[in-house]
């Protein structure tokens, strides 16, 4: 009878195209010689087709059936290929894998098939999914035939599996007398124990850690340093907050009880229980029996008293648990012969590919020998004076990693396995301990690199931040009036995310952290600090319940890369509103010790004077230049540049001259970014002074221009920048920034000064102006502080020619319309630039973000829920509301290739502020809509049923829909109706945020 080593593929000749792709992914598996695919495109012109074909399906192991409309329609396939097929895997157990490559019915007449459990849900056909998620199906193939042939190698009688060829060991010699065992570090007694309790059977979460930190052998006994580490690993292993692992430790006990115990942990799993082994001592690689784990009753001469790495991956290979972590924190050593020299044992790098396996992960210290000896020879002790033995490698920076949650490095508060790897990894290799070595890392399953090991959430982290609309009034009524002006200071939300801070907080923490307020949580700036590990545990034990102090106080340890490290008493006070209700905390962080000496009270005065030379001027600046008609003119030459732009934003508002007038477009929205607290509070008091309208349209931003990065990308339409470019220190980061928040085809209209700018111009005309409306006298006071701040400003004022700003307009992808034209009293020029492609250039010194989770979509207005058949519909209503500056998230359009399709659906609702659902009787059909919907409705999105058609919503979409307004989009056509809509939209838009804070309050 033939051996069965083939992988037959069943298809039907119109899906060729799938029939390619699947071959793609095979071939690593036929390279490497592990299966013999077997397709028609194997028969040759002149081969006996028929009986080619039959001696395939004789030697299949695997049959992959690619099944779709035309593959169950096949009478060729039905009759030829299907029945000895079936019969292959009914009587000689050949597996049967259906792939669904399209919509199709598997029932009645196709039952045969469709009782086999397929590779990819028979909802979800190939055809129906994005690329990304199409190659996750065809690797998950892949995996499952790997491993059918794995377990095949398994069962059939072999020596012990290795990545490399190993001899047959010899037969153990008479081993020379024992010295006694030493006393175990615990009080087992110093007789062979009975193995360590594991944890019981059940899905969970389990941690077996074998700590060998003591031995008989005095030649191990020089490798292995005591293990402090350990009990710290095994704590935050065990702790519910952070790994919530039933852990097992075992520590200097026996070789035998050491395997029973790993024998019994694997044994005592279920498929879906998480495992880890954590080993730490000494590991050899022996010429003749491969990788071993020493305990502490081993003996270099004896290797029968070692764990085998061989007998590990057995106990692997029997346990049902698909998801298994091997942390291996070992010093090396080499036991060689004359047949395997050292230099080559030493190079050997594939000890490891022993544990290969489905959903296994193993991460291994160095492997770079410490110390090394022929075998049948007694080892050279070290030299006088050389340290060999060393503590552990990996536990210090896994049990950081975990405790602080830096390794949580897509920021989505847990700890997956690749992360905690890669971290490990990171941290070991820039060690000054270990400068040339880094660890090693196998997975063997990346489809299962996602598993979570910890959490890694901070009290409040997975909250909702104050929407940016409300930012501003939020964070006034925290605010103290001390805050401007004292030491560095924060203000958080009730959820604990950075509303504002002060500019002393700004040229300390936040400058260095590039803190963006209202986005970043406080985590940001904890997982900064030397002490992370007790402040992370602190705000736990502390804020974590339901009840808060109403003040806390702790020392923070801050590692500036200006100052060194700052030590900060921070006070924190909780402020409430009248109702009792926590509004926010007020941070106060008093400044204890800084390594860089007065250095950082130079930066803080200096940051200060500049804010309180911004804020004096802020006071002078309307009285002075409102009363200018040269000013007068220049704000409406600016603003008339974009005349028609409905999505502005005001960069550097000052007291909201630019922004007001941009307003009076009764279609307008405007954003309004300005750092300084004294000209924004001018800018609020002049809105008391104009229609209620003007405020509903007007969204104020605290920011620093140079950090728009919690702006949505294309969110804009036009944006103006009056006499404020020049003062920008990173005028080419600034510009890029524009860029990235500008529409394609966006405008910027700006003024700004220049090389041959003649101040003492501009003030005899100010003083002219003033002087004819007699109001010199009055304002002299002002005027002389206007041209004493402008004179301290010379030199950025003539720090660019007009060439150089348009050759950094250029660098920035803006296309300049015109020649600039002079204004001002031509101190300035006027210049109208269309952004017309991105940056050429980017300048990421100042500008530069640390980088947002891969899996954290970007802020939208508006979620679009459809069914696949009405996507015609759903891709005009995101054009239609698009157009009216409206930001949409519509799949599969907003999912980049490479993630989670239904990750990324969950985190763009979540992201959204209103869903638009096509309602529609395909919609009422789909599996995935309702679930869309209930997301939202669960998450308190507004949700604006638009009806396609003229049908009632099914019972999974009543239930959340039971209470909201329909939109009909009925009779034809559909795009009349468009424009309500849009309006729908926007009017949502302009309330839900105030809504939402209204309701936290009210809970």
């Amino acid at each position: 009878m033939p051996t069965r080593t083939k992988v037959f593929i069943s298809y039907s000749s119109k899906d060729r195209a799938w029939l390619e792709r699947l071959q793609v992914h095979l071939k690593p598996l036929e390279r490497d010689g592990l299966i013999d695919r077997w397709d028609d495109t194997r028969i040759q012109t002149g081969d006996a087709w028929r009986e080619e074909i039959q001696r395939a399906v004789a030697a299949a192991k695997v049959v992959i059936l690619l099944v779709s409309a035309d593959f169950l329609a096949s009478d060729f396939i039905e009759r030829e290929e299907l029945p000895p097929l079936l019969a292959a895997a009914a009587e000689r157990g050949a597996r049967i894998l259906p792939v669904i490559v399209g919509s199709c019915m598997l029932e009645g007449p196709n039952s045969n098939v469709g009782k086999y459990q397929a590779v990819n849900s028979p909802n979800e056909p190939l055809e129906m999914l994005n690329e990304a998620a199409r190659n996750r199906v065809w690797a998950d193939l892949a995996r499952q035939i790997f491993d059918l042939l794995a377990s095949s190698l398994e069962a059939s009688p072999s020596a012990p599996p290795s990545a490399e060829p190993t001899p047959t060991p010899p037969p153990p010699a008479a081993a020379p007398p024992r010295p006694a065992p030493l006393p175990m570090a615990t009080s087992t007694p110093a007789a062979t124990p009975p193995p360590a309790s594991v944890a019981e059977p059940g899905a969970g979460r389990y941690a077996l850690l074998v700590i060998n930190d003591k031995h008989v052998d005095p030649v191990y006994a020089s490798l292995a340093a005591p293990l402090d580490e350990a009990f710290s690993l095994e704590g935050v292993l065990a702790s519910e907050d952070v790994g919530g692992f039933k852990v097992t430790t075992l520590r200097n006990q026996a070789c035998e009880s050491v395997k029973n115990a790993i024998d019994q942990f694997f044994a005592k799993r279920q498929p879906d229980d998480l495992v880890l082994l954590y080993y730490y001592g000494v590991a050899v690689k022996d010429s003749e029996w491969g990788l071993q784990f020493i305990t502490q009753d081993s003996q270099h001469d004896d290797p029968e008293l070692s764990i085998k790495a061989y007998d590990i991956q057995g106990a692997m290979r029997r346990s049902d648990s698909r998801r298994q972590l091997i942390v291996i924190d070992c010093a090396f050593a080499c036991a060689y012969t004359g047949d395997v020299p050292l230099a080559v044992l030493c190079k050997q790098r594939g000890f490891l590919a022993k544990f290969q396996g489905e959903g296994r992960f193993v991460l291994s210290a160095p492997e770079t020998p410490r110390l090394s000896w022929e075998k049948g020879t007694a080892p050279a002790p070290p030299p006088e004076g050389a340290a060999v033995a060393t503590g552990p490698v990996l536990a210090a920076a896994m049990v950081h990693g975990l405790k602080s949650g830096k390794a949580d490095k897509d920021r989505d508060r847990r700890v997956s396995v690749d992360e905690l790897f890669a971290y490990i990894e990171a941290t070991v290799s820039s060690s000054s301990d270990a400068p040339n070595n880094a660890p090693v890392r196998w997975a063997f399953d990346q489809s299962k690199s996602d598993l979570v090991i910890a959490n890694a959430a901070l009290p409040g982290e997975d909250q909702i931040p104050t929407p940016m609309v409300r930012r501003d009034s939020v964070s006034q009524d925290i605010r103290q009036p001390f805050l401007e002006l004292t030491v560095p200071t924060y203000i958080l939300d009730h959820h604990f995310f950075l509303l504002d801070w002060n500019p002393a907080f700004d040229e300390v923490v936040a400058k260095q952290l590039k803190l963006v307020r209202g986005q970043d949580h406080a985590k940001a700036f904890v997982q900064a600090l030397v002490n992370v590990e007790e402040v992370v545990k602190h705000a736990k034990e502390v804020f974590g319940g339901e009840r808060h102090p109403l003040v806390d106080t702790e020392i923070l340890i801050f590692k500036s890369d200006v100052y060194g490290e700052v030590r900060f008493r921070k006070v924190a006070a909780q402020i409430t509103n009248t109702e009792g209700r926590t509004m926010g905390w007020m941070v106060c962080l008093n400044v204890l010790d800084a390594g860089g000496g007065d250095k950082i009270w130079d930066d803080v005065l200096t940051r200060m004077e500049q804010h309180v030379s911004w804020s004096r001027y802020a006071v002078v600046y309307d009285a002075l230049l409102l009363k200018f008609p040269a000013y007068l003119k220049l704000v409406d030459q600016v603003t008339r540049l974009v005349d028609g732009k409905r999505r502005c934003i005001d960069l550097g508002a000052g007291t909201g001259n630019n922004a007001l007038r941009l307003l009076e477009d009764p279609d307008r929205d405007v954003w309004a970014v300005e750092v300084n607290e004294t000209m924004l509070g001018q800018f609020r008091a002049k809105l008391a002074d104009y229609p209620p309208d003007f405020s509903d349209r007007l969204t104020i931003v605290k920011d620093n221009i140079l950090r728009l990065d919690a702006m949505p990308r294309a969110s804009f339409d036009a944006a103006v920048m009056t006499n404020v470019l020049y003062a920008v220190q990173d005028r080419d980061g600034c510009l890029n920034q524009v860029n990235r928040i500008l529409k394609p085809g966006g405008i910027l209209a700006l003024s700004t000064p220049h090389r041959e700018t003649n101040v003492d111009a501009l003030f005899e005309g100010l003083s002219a102006a003033l002087e004819q409306q007699d109001l010199l006298d009055r304002y002299q006071e002002h005027f002389d502080a206007a041209r004493a701040r402008h004179d301290a400003m010379l030199d950025l004022i003539h720090r660019d020619t007009i060439d150089e700003t348009l050759q950094m307009l250029d660098r920035a992808g803006f296309q300049v319309e015109g020649a600039p034209v002079p204004s001002y009293l031509g101190a300035v020029v006027v210049i109208k630039a269309v952004k017309v492609r991105e940056p050429a250039v980017q300048v990421a010194v100042a500008v530069e973000k640390k980088p947002a989770p891969e899996t954290q979509t970007e802020l939208r207005d508006v979620f679009v829920s459809y069914s696949s058949e009405d996507k015609k519909i759903a891709d005009q209503i995101r054009a239609c509301l698009e157009d009216q500056a409206i930001s949409c998230w519509i799949a599969p359009f907003d999912i980049h290739a490479g993630l989670d399709f239904a990750a990324e659906i969950v985190h763009a609702i979540k992201s959204s502020r209103v869903m638009v659902l096509v309602l529609s009787p395909s919609a009422n059909k789909s599996q995935h809509t309702p679930r869309e919907v209930a997301l939202a409705a669960k998450r308190g999105i507004p949700i604006i049923p638009f009806r396609a058609e003229n049908v009632d919503p099914s019972e999974a979409l009543a239930y959340y829909l039971s209470n909201v307004h329909w939109l009909d989009a009925f009779p034809p056509p559909i795009s009349q109706h468009f424009p309500r809509l849009g309006e729908t939209v926007k009017a949502l838009l302009s309330t839900i945020a105030g809504e939402a804070v209204e309701a936290e309050d009210a809970k």
